[in-house]
């Protein structure tokens, strides 16, 4: 049997959801209205934290996309934290 981290796991979906998000052009904001989460929550879950199954399907269901797809692997690196840095 293969070991897991669960760690990466969830760390790589955050990832999904947030490249799926801004492949559908919307911001955290956008998602977690149309979502009804917080946008702390859903800043939380697209950092990898630990979340519950059910946030994982409202979230595909909004952006039309099976939840199954968050199981892939990311295509980029996660971003690091706070504010993006200004462009000169």
């Amino acid at each position: 049997m293969i070991k897991q981290d669960s760690n990466k796991i969830v760390k790589n979906i955050g990832r999904r959801i947030a490249e799926t998000r801004e492949s559908r052009g919307l911001t955290q904001a956008a998602l977690a209205y149309k979502t009804g989460m917080s946008l702390r929550w859903l800043q939380q879950i697209e950092s990898g934290w630990d979340f519950p199954f059910k946030s994982l399907i409202r979230i595909a269901n909004v952006l039309t996309c099976d939840y199954t797809d968050f199981f892939k692997k990311a295509s980029t690196q996660p971003r690091g934290r706070g504010r993006p840095k200004k462009r000169k």
